[in-house]
């Protein structure tokens, strides 16, 4: 049985050709730290996502039978339903974990939520609020991007994204590597959550971080209450990553 399940959910739509290359080296240098420094309970599930579909590429496997991404799994296009493919990845997860594992969600996307037409921001909002008071740790990566504004509205803690620069490859690889350190010292038990340290956003060229310190340090120390606008359920969510031994 896992000890601790590693999720990773990639944007897949047309703009992440332009990073191509250098996403998928770092995603696979991303696992290799995973797989020397997780441990032996660690397990790993990774989709990736674009208006076309939501495709689970490995289903809470041991990390150590997650072999490297190549040009022919990575193939963008299509838009970013972002919302819709957070949500939908949370939901599933919930039924492949037990209450004392450790649960962490890395997000990465490239771009602005322009396709979803399923869930709301206020139910993502709530859902990740839900999971996050239940111990699960989530973090944010923006290619380029202001991963604060879309992220904090998502429901994110300012604290747990980062805007990396993706056009240095020195500062993508340090952004994935930080992420990656920060995710195993949480699942191994050795820190308490996945936050970003303020040298791990410099190094990653994060140029949004220092306009978000403020929100970063009161989002983590005490997140807002969940939104109570009344809404309509959700469409039905794709099948659970279940896999029974």
């Amino acid at each position: 049985m896992a000890d601790a399940l590693n999720v990773f959910l990639l944007d897949r739509s047309g703009s992440m050709d332009a990073i191509k290359e250098n996403t998928i080296s770092n995603f696979n240098a991303y696992v290799k730290t995973l797989q020397e420094d997780g441990g032996d309970g660690l397990h790993f599930t990774f989709l990736q996502f674009d208006s076309q579909s939501l495709d689970k590429i490995h289903v809470n496997v041991p990390v150590s039978d997650v072999p490297p991404l190549t040009d022919a799994g990575f193939q963008p296009r299509g838009m970013t339903p972002l919302r819709d493919a957070i949500y939908k990845t949370i939901k599933a997860t919930e039924g492949a974990v037990t209450p004392l594992m450790r649960v962490t969600i890395t997000v990465l996307s490239d771009g602005h939520e322009n396709a979803s037409r399923e869930v709301s921001m206020a139910q993502l909002n709530d859902l990740i609020k839900q999971k996050t008071e239940e111990g699960w740790q989530f973090n944010y990566l923006g290619a380029s991007i202001d991963a604060y504004k879309e992220g904090t509205q998502m429901g994110f803690s300012a604290a747990a994204c980062m805007s990396y620069n993706a056009a240095a490859p020195g500062m993508a690889a340090a952004a994935f590597a930080g992420t990656a350190s920060n995710n195993v010292n949480f699942m191994r038990g050795l820190s308490a959550d996945t936050v970003y340290s303020e040298r791990q956003k410099r190094m990653a060229g994060d140029k949004f971080a220092a306009q978000y310190e403020s929100t970063a340090a009161a989002t983590h120390i005490s997140p807002a209450a969940s939104s109570k606008t009344e809404l309509p359920p959700p469409t039905p969510i794709v099948d659970d990553f279940y896999i029974k031994e």
